[in-house]
């Protein structure tokens, strides 16, 4: 299986039918140290507004799953900042959280990539948080975050 191009990656959220083969090709995209996230951001603010909701929705479950995993101590060293920062977005977001039931296709690529190697889940929430500084510019309910988004390289 070869890596998607930063923009069949995007693509492929509006595409791709199957959560785990979205989830696969996820899990190679970000299998790199030099992942191309502005690129990849870019590139995402750029879809249509069904595959940027589809994208946030992902974000605020993979920001609700790695909080119970904060909660729960259910993390190390390599994944112990995201965590932590989804932990305070939680507890800091007005909105309202996707509910995971309504959204099955999400809900299935944010369990299967919460079971992924705790480094590559760091580098998935570089993704994540970093959409958030984007959207929080445009989304009145990301307004008041008041969360550092940098994680660092382990």
């Amino acid at each position: 299986m070869n890596r998607l191009t930063t923009k069949e990656m995007v693509r492929a959220f509006e595409e791709q039918k199957d959560p785990i083969q979205l989830y696969k090709d996820m899990d190679l995209f970000i299998n790199s140290f030099t992942i191309p996230i502005k690129e990849f951001l870019n590139e995402m603010n750029n879809q249509k507004p069904e595959t940027k909701e589809r994208w946030t929705i992902i974000s605020l479950l993979w920001i609700k799953k790695l909080a119970t995993f904060y909660e729960n101590s259910f993390y190390d060293l390599r994944n112990e900042e995201s965590c932590k920062v989804a932990y305070q977005i939680k507890n800091t977001y007005t909105g309202t959280f996707p509910d995971k039931q309504a959204y099955e296709f999400e809900n299935t690529f944010v369990e299967v990539m919460a079971k992924n190697h705790r480094t590559l889940q760091q580098n998935f929430s570089r993704l994540v948080y970093q959409w958030l500084e984007i959207i929080e510019q445009g989304e009145e309910y990301f307004k008041n975050l008041k969360v550092s988004y940098y994680l660092p390289y382990i």
